[in-house]
């Protein structure tokens, strides 16, 4: 990253871990995780409790509390499709976290990528599965789709850690901070275009 972008990040994801509550340093933390099997873990635990604190609080309902934590996050009957329902999500920001929950099983839930990297998982992912993720968050533009396909996805994999990281810090930031979301967007697109 650029050394200007990158302080603007810890900024605006420091205003976010201040919104939903998470502990000073813990969201920048995860991206320095050693592992990638335990900061994909981490990071959906992260986002889980970020959308079970703001559907419960949408509903006026504490009580609700145990029912939508048990939810899982994707699917019919999931935590997305919940926030979605009540208004809390956009499009874009439900894409983003079914980005997350996509690598997150992909990638988490085969004990034998605890030792592995993203780096090679995304590598060896299919162009279709990694244009779809592109899309999902929000870091592929609709007018460099055709040149990405062409190049085979330069630097998918090295990328794909801090492509998770940041789209889902956009995501929790449009559950927690409007100015916060507007801001983290425009320096998605700025990293992009510098890297």
């Amino acid at each position: 990253m650029t050394a200007e972008i990158d302080l603007q990040i810890q900024e605006q994801v420091q205003r976010l871990s201040d919104a939903i509550g998470l502990r000073p340093g813990f969201y920048e933390k995860l991206l320095t995780e050693p592992s990638d099997w335990a900061f994909l873990v981490e990071l959906q635990v992260v986002v889980e409790s970020a959308m079970t604190q703001v559907v419960v609080k949408a509903l006026h309902q504490d009580k609700v509390f145990d029912h939508v934590s048990r939810l899982t996050l994707d699917g019919k009957t999931g935590k997305i499709q919940l926030a979605s329902s009540l208004g809390l999500l956009d499009a874009d920001t439900a894409d983003a976290l079914r980005a997350l929950a996509a690598c997150r099983n992909r990638f988490a839930h085969r004990i034998s990528n605890i030792g592995a990297t993203l780096e090679k998982f995304g590598e060896a992912l299919d162009g279709q599965t990694k244009l779809d993720l592109l899309r999902k968050m929000g870091t592929l533009h609709p007018e460099d789709e055709r040149a990405e396909q062409v190049a085979g996805f330069p630097e998918f994999g090295a990328k794909l850690r801090l492509r998770l990281w940041l789209s889902t810090a956009i995501a929790l930031a449009r559950l927690a901070d409007a100015p916060t979301h507007a801001r983290l967007i425009q320096l998605q697109r700025e990293l992009e275009r510098a890297g």
